[in-house]
């Protein structure tokens, strides 16, 4: 039985496809088969990855508590302890669940919520890792316009001349919207972003290409490529969906359930 991770860039729709594939599996395999991150759409008393039970599955499993609390000390070091904490017990309640009868497993974002490196992946208990990963891929005008657009309690403030820099680099990734719609979503950009607010002549210099873009230190971003490598050689499985612009949702959702299906079928 698969446990199943969806993966993908920041604004690449995870969070909005993950609740409605794994309706979609409910409906399909049944209601009791199949285990699911998030799970707000389902009762407490279903719950299975509340606070209490990630760290009492942690108490339970010292030899992956430190395994967690090593790949957190592995160089580069790409996040907290708590991070892989919560990572490995992401995975290990996943696996679970279908030790205890689900067919399938399905999260959103496990081991690949981290900007992975490939000095990470061999350090991973194999237990812990996807069966089948689904990434999500959109173009780079998608991804940029809906990080701009979506509804983050937190973001990330630009301050002196980086809110330029920022700001031409959204400019470049939008290059293929039409010009009214790039300028659109720059002064929004600006608003969200910026702090304080490029002044007018700022941001027209922004949008008439007079700002360069300085090259950006390299930095392995999520799902980086060498990564997913990694992975599908220690078994993972990979599928891709498009969900760029023009790609309905539902043709995604419903892609994404008969990849499923038809690896829940190899799988027998």
């Amino acid at each position: 039985m698969p446990l199943i991770e969806l993966a993908g860039a920041s604004g690449v729709g995870k969070t909005t496809v993950a609740p409605l594939l794994a309706r979609r599996l409910r409906d399909a395999l049944g209601e009791d088969q199949v285990a699911a991150l998030p799970e707000k759409d389902q009762p407490r008393q279903r719950r299975h990855w509340r606070h209490f039970q990630r760290r009492l599955w942690l108490a339970r499993h010292p030899n992956h508590l430190l395994a967690a609390w090593r790949l957190s000390r592995r160089q580069p070091v790409i996040a907290r302890a708590r991070a892989w904490f919560d990572l490995v017990s992401t995975l290990g309640i996943g696996r679970r669940c279908l030790d205890r009868g689900a067919r399938v497993a399905l999260v959103d974002q496990g081991v690949l919520r981290l900007s992975l490196t490939t000095s990470h992946v061999p350090h991973i208990p194999g237990e812990l890792l996807p069966d089948l990963v689904l990434q999500l891929v959109a173009d780079p005008a998608t991804l940029e316009q809906r990080r701009i657009l979506r509804a983050k309690a937190k973001l990330a403030r630009l301050h002196g001349e980086e809110r330029l820099h920022g700001a031409a680099r959204s400019r470049d990734r939008l290059a293929a919207l039409p010009p009214e719609r790039r300028g659109e979503l720059l002064a929004q950009f600006n608003t969200k972003f910026c702090e304080p607010p490029l002044n007018e002549a700022e941001l027209a210099d922004v949008l008439a290409g007079r700002v360069v873009v300085p090259p950006e230190p390299p930095r392995v971003s999520r799902c980086d490529p060498a990564t997913c490598t990694a992975l599908e050689a220690r078994g993972v499985v990979w599928r891709r969906i498009d969900n760029s612009e023009g790609h309905s949702l539902e043709d995604v959702v419903e892609a994404a359930l008969q990849m499923v299906l038809a690896h829940l079928q190899s799988s027998r």
